[in-house]
């Protein structure tokens, strides 16, 4: 029983190319400068709508330049509802786009549905 509970919460990076996508939940400071910490809140689910669960959750912050970046992790455990917080930097340069992606032995971006246009 405990072994299938532990197959069942494994989450590998191939899992998470299979319809998961994320939802922003608060809004991006787009003017926000280099260097100014900022709280991004999203939500990730499957196909089915149903919440996805992992550890090794994180936000990219990209400048407008794509030259320089910043990734923040989200605090491992207690995703069961499929939210997620991450406070991040503001990479050199200012914020141009940002994506939510999962670490594993290459890293997985998912599709976000509402993300905002990148700086022109």
């Amino acid at each position: 029983m405990i072994v299938l509970a532990a197959a069942v919460a494994f989450v590998t990076a191939a899992d998470a190319k299979n319809g998961v996508r994320a939802t922003l939940t608060s809004t991006v400071p787009r003017a926000a400068p280099a260097g100014a910490k900022i709280v991004v809140t999203f939500v990730l689910r499957d196909r089915s709508g149903h919440p996805f669960n992992a550890e090794r959750v994180f936000v990219k912050l990209i400048c407008p330049t794509k030259d320089a970046s910043s990734i923040a992790f989200a605090s491992n455990g207690g995703h069961a509802n499929g939210r997620y917080r991450v406070v991040a930097v503001v990479p050199p340069g200012g914020l141009g786009s940002l994506r939510i992606g999962l670490r594993g032995s290459s890293d997985v971006y998912f599709p976000i549905t509402n993300n905002p246009p990148a700086s022109p």
